[in-house]
């Protein structure tokens, strides 16, 4: 948002660095106790239905401390995955597809190679994730992290997809991958 990438927008509506008045929190019927994970962009569409505007302030500061296993991280990957379906499925099937098409479109083209691989074979999935979670696993025991960042995102898309899809059904998955094509072509 820095640079001008990406707009201010609900789906940027994280709690960990955002504020706003307590009468638009209450207002908005607070917290859907449905979503132990996205429930804060969950609330940031609501917001957004009630008219209210996101901004960005470069000057804010935040610290967001959380210490997770690698477990835990890969199961919040996983509940994003499922979750994200569910709220922006919620709201309107088109949207969802949309939303749901442009993170894909964002998406490495090596990574995306990664991840369709996965989806499509399950022995290769689990074999996938069992490399990458030994080699995080390795990195942190030898204190060398050398390719962990590009690891670690790859396999976040790797558990993220693998959930979206199955949350999605083959019929609403394809439509996804369909139109992400679209948008790649039309820019």
């Amino acid at each position: 948002m820095g640079r001008g990438d990406w707009a201010p927008t609900y789906r940027q509506f994280w709690t960990g660095n955002a504020s706003l008045a307590r009468a638009h929190l209450r207002d908005a019927g607070g917290f859907n106790p449905d979503f132990l994970r996205a429930e804060d962009v969950e609330l940031g569409y609501r917001l957004h239905k009630r008219g209210l505007k996101f901004r960005f302030n470069p000057r804010a500061r935040g610290l967001h401390h959380a210490e997770r296993s690698l477990g835990s991280w890969e199961l919040m990957h996983q509940k994003y995955g499922e979750l994200e379906v569910r709220i922006f499925g919620m709201w309107e099937e088109g949207a969802l597809i949309n939303i749901l098409a442009s993170n894909w479109t964002r998406l490495h083209p090596a990574t995306r190679w990664l991840v369709r691989g996965s989806l499509v074979n399950p022995l290769y999935h689990r074999a996938l994730v069992s490399m990458m979670r030994g080699y995080l696993e390795a990195e942190a025991k030898l204190n060398r992290p050398v390719l962990s960042g590009k690891i670690c995102s790859a396999f976040a898309n790797v558990i993220y997809w693998q959930a979206s899809v199955t949350a999605l059904g083959s019929e609403r998955a394809e439509r996804v991958f369909q139109r992400a094509d679209e948008l790649t072509r039309e820019s």
